[in-house]
């Protein structure tokens, strides 16, 4: 009920702070369960996810996002899932990820797991590859990125096809892993084929946009 009022609050408020740019909807099956695997640019990517996704969107997110009572019943009601990743005790939310893929649910994993700034590299977690092939859950990429156009800046959503794990089993964890990261680079360029940038011009244009305020942890 929370989850459908503060959706709706979201799609009413979002447009008005972005255009938002949607490309290959029709990748989105949600027939079965699903993961989207995305890059994290911004605290927006969350809202924007779960904008575009006509089901409950639940999002892995980190502890610390819970500090006090009103960011707890928010992001609790927005169907997040805490992960301590300081502690190592992941069996609380790798059951909840795993009951809500059982119930053919939409999971949301950040494999980078924290916010990633444009041109930073960081390795990703390998937790995509594990629920993808415990559950035989295909994975949907997807690669959103942020920049000023006129007087609302613009998130380009660039969707991809999905994957299917049973075509990926001769891969481990990290080899699948980085093949999910390879579909978002891929579609990272699409992103920038469209928009005629270059890596260098993309990464000025970042720097220079909404997104350099947005993406601090």
């Amino acid at each position: 009920m929370f989850y459908a009022l503060l959706k709706n609050i979201a799609r009413l408020i979002i447009p008005l702070r972005f255009k938002v740019n949607v490309t290959g909807k029709v990748n989105i099956n949600l027939d079965e369960p699903l993961i989207i695997a995305s890059n994290h640019a911004s605290a927006y990517d969350p809202l924007i996810l779960a904008c575009i996704i006509d089901q409950e969107l639940h999002f892995l997110a980190k502890k610390e996002l819970f500090r006090n009572r009103i960011l707890t019943w928010f992001l609790t009601n927005m169907k997040a899932i805490p992960v301590d990743r300081h502690s190592g005790n992941t069996i609380v939310p790798v059951r909840k990820c795993l009951k809500v893929l059982g119930e053919n649910g939409v999971l949301g994993i950040f494999p980078e797991g924290t916010r990633c700034k444009e041109g930073e590299t960081i390795e990703p977690k390998k937790g995509v590859a594990f629920f993808s092939y415990k559950t035989t859950t295909p994975v949907l990429p997807i690669y959103i990125s942020y920049y000023k156009q006129g007087i609302r800046p613009i998130v380009d959503v660039q969707i991809g096809s999905l994957i299917q794990p049973e075509l990926q089993q001769h891969l481990n964890y990290t080899a699948y892993t980085n093949f999910v990261m390879n579909k978002i680079t891929t579609l990272k360029n699409r992103s920038l084929y469209t928009r005629g940038l270059t890596e260098d011009q993309h990464e000025r244009n970042e720097k220079n946009s909404v997104g350099k305020s947005i993406t601090k942890t």
